[in-house]
């Protein structure tokens, strides 16, 4: 079975690339490789490597080589050589396809005036090749970016076609995935730094910040966060004050999303029970953070209905789950039921 070689970096120079015309390498450039694809006008991804290894191989950490080939809308193609590993624990259990880490060359990226300290990212990809399995990637997507409405103190994404190539036959998957900016550049962005010790006190941590958090997931029906452990919430040092920046990820198994692999009988969100994940020491600041989401109300329900990579019925169903969070939280007796601390 072939393997692919590793190969120096190949760029097709454009208008569009800029900063790859620099004939100076910049070292330790505050610009990352997520950086630079964010601002792409991207068409289509490939990534080639042996699908054969990456389907053995689901089960283990262990890289193989492979090509993230980027194509402009210009048709310019960009090709970074990196190595890829399957990543995630539930999903590459359940899934026809795994959810992917891509690992860059950092000369490659240094080579290009980019900082090659980033050089590790998710790559959110479909669980299922069905229909629903595109339309499954496509609403957690939306999920981040009804939460970059609400602050952009969340992760930012990218989204786009995507072609998985094998890289010793003629076979090839089809769909869309969205890359994830990475811990340490949002970290940076944010001017702060990664805490992992585990079970926080909610007074260390930024009250509003975290009420909104978990009005949040209310919203989107996620229970997928557990604060103790650390479970999809990061949580960030902030040099701006003596309390903790939450962040929170992964929301594919909110019934906002509707992935087949979590509600394989689904057959209506509204049914499935909200849970809130706030503390009752901060429910003054959960009712600041009621105030906001009335706010912002009007801006999510245009988020949706302006993302026309969904089925208009699918984005109808998306505004109707957060039509219920509303109808509850623009009662006047508003309540939720708190977890036990």
């Amino acid at each position: 079975m072939s393997k692919i070689v590793t190969i120096a970096l190949l760029v097709i120079l454009s208008a569009k690339a800029p900063l790859l015309a620099q004939t100076t390498p910049i070292p330790d450039s505050s610009i990352t490789f997520f950086d630079y694809f964010f601002d792409m006008d991207v068409a289509y991804v490939i990534v080639t490597t042996d699908l054969d290894s990456l389907d053995a191989n689901k089960f283990s950490t262990k890289e193989q080589q492979g090509l993230f080939t980027v194509t402009l809308l210009d048709s310019t193609q960009i090709t970074f050589a990196t190595k890829v590993s399957v990543r995630g624990k539930f999903r590459r259990i359940k899934c026809e396809f795994p959810p992917l880490r891509l690992n860059f060359r950092k000369k490659d990226l240094k080579a290009l005036g980019l900082n090659s300290k980033r050089d590790n990212y998710k790559l959110v990809t479909h669980c299922k090749e069905a229909e629903d399995g595109r339309n499954a990637v496509l609403r957690e997507y939306l999920v981040y970016q009804l939460y970059q409405e609400l602050t952009d103190k969340s992760y930012r994404v990218k989204l786009f076609p995507i072609i998985y190539k094998d890289v010793d036959s003629e076979a090839k998957i089809e769909n869309v995935g969205f890359l994830i900016e990475s811990t340490k550049e949002l970290t940076q962005r944010l001017g702060g730094k990664e805490n992992k010790d585990l079970n926080p006190h909610h007074s260390t941590i930024d009250p509003l910040l975290y009420e909104q958090i978990a009005l949040f997931q209310y919203m989107v029906g996620n229970k997928d966060m557990n604060l103790k452990i650390l479970r999809n919430v990061l949580m960030i040092n902030s040099k701006e004050n003596d309390k903790m920046v939450p962040v929170a990820f992964d929301f594919d198994f909110a019934p906002f999303v509707q992935a087949s692999y979590v509600y394989a009988q689904f057959k209506d969100k509204r049914d499935v029970e909200r849970i809130y994940l706030g503390f009752e020491d901060n429910q003054p600041y959960l009712y600041q953070a009621v105030k906001v989401f009335l706010e912002k109300k009007d801006r999510f329900y245009e988020v949706i209905n302006n993302f026309d990579l969904l089925p208009k019925a699918e984005r109808r169903e998306c505004i109707n789950y957060l039509q219920a969070f509303y109808d509850l939280i623009e009662k006047e007796d508003f309540k939720v039921e708190y977890q036990v601390e």
